[in-house]
């Protein structure tokens, strides 16, 4: 059986972590790996700006 991906996510840690993050040089490298494929990775995902309130009141509601 051969694994027929539609789409490879690639992550590493962007906030605190004992661990040290890949670089988003590194995480380039391994995208290479997977040419052809549709890849994602955190450094190129689109970003949101969060507002410290609405994040709060969010995990207010789904306690």
């Amino acid at each position: 059986m051969e694994i027929q991906p539609d789409r490879l996510y690639i992550n590493t840690l962007l906030r605190c972590s004992p661990e040290t993050p890949l670089s988003e040089d590194q995480m380039d490298e391994i995208e290479g790996y997977f040419e052809g494929l549709d890849t994602f990775s955190v450094y190129k995902s689109k970003k949101y700006e969060l507002y410290k309130e609405e994040v709060l009141k969010r995990r207010l509601i789904h306690k």
